[in-house]
């Protein structure tokens, strides 16, 4: 099986927004940055998660138990 991802925390709370169905204009909002931080944690994520989509993502996430936290 594949090891679980070491996300960091900015990625966790980016993976959270994201479940939670927010934009990224929405998550940059909430956590006090900008769209393009946003963008490039979220391209990290999906890197190290190996997708290229926010569903995708999220579907893995979950396998790997990222979300139940």
């Amino acid at each position: 099986m594949t090891p679980v991802p070491d996300l960091t925390d900015r990625e966790k709370a980016v993976l959270v927004r994201l479940a939670s169905g927010m934009s990224n204009q929405e998550i940059a909002q909430d956590m006090r940055v900008g769209v393009s931080t946003v963008k490039t944690h979220a391209h990290h994520l999906f890197d190290k998660l190996e997708v290229r989509s926010r569903t995708q993502a999220l579907l893995k996430a979950w396998q790997f138990g990222l979300l139940n936290t």
